[in-house]
Order: C-alpha cells, then structure tokens, then sequence
C-alpha cells in the first residue's frame, strides 16, 4: 500500500497531518525529522509544508529505502538506518498508524504539497 501524509515544519521539528487516519500534528520521533529536513535540503524541496509518500514495497521515484534495524522490548519504537543520510532514525506512529507488522524496508519520497501551492 501506497500512503501519502501532509508534513509541516515547526521551529526544527517536522509533524505529520492525515486527516483519513485522525494524526493531526503528529511530532515525529528521534532523528526523523532531521533526516526529512536533510533530504529536503538535498533535493531542494522549497517549502515548510511537504508531502510525504511511503510504503512497505518499493515505489517510482522513492528518493529514500529505510532499512528496519531493530526495536524496542515493546515495539513501540523500531529503528532504521539511511545509509546514504548515515543517519539512523526511530520510527514509531508511522508504524503504528499504517502498518500491521514492522516493515523490514520503508520506502519514502517528499516533494512540494500541492495543498500549499
């Protein structure tokens, strides 16, 4: 499955918007948002609201392949690692809210929000 999730900059952090799933305002975890904060710099992605598109299967023009590096004791936090950010992010609501097992690879791209244009 395909999703797609409106994110916004606040101050240094990013959150999550899908009114479909009820998250409004969601913070993202550990490293994330720093990670979609790099990536958008690299791709340069203008912008404080973005769209976000991921999955568990590979998709045209995922600009990002999370690899799943592990969890906590109660899975409520998985880990990731982004080689090619060298960075390791925790995930967690995305999980939790999208996918009924752990994904073992999380495909992700980000691009301008239409919404905001």
């Amino acid at each position: 499955m395909l999703y797609s999730v409106t994110i916004c900059r606040k101050g240094d952090s990013w959150t999550c918007d899908d009114k479909a799933h009820s998250v409004h305002c969601a913070p993202f975890s550990q490293g994330v948002s720093e990670m979609l904060s790099e990536l958008q710099l690299r791709l340069g992605i203008p912008g404080e609201t973005l769209t976000m598109t991921f999955s568990d299967n590979p998709f045209l023009d995922h600009q990002l392949a999370l690899k799943w590096t592990g969890s906590c004791s109660d899975s409520s936090l998985n880990t990731y690692c982004v080689s090619i950010l060298r960075m390791k992010v925790a995930v967690s609501f995305l999980i939790r809210t999208y996918f009924r097992q752990v994904p073992r690879v999380l495909y992700l791209s980000i691009d301008v929000c239409e919404e905001s244009l």
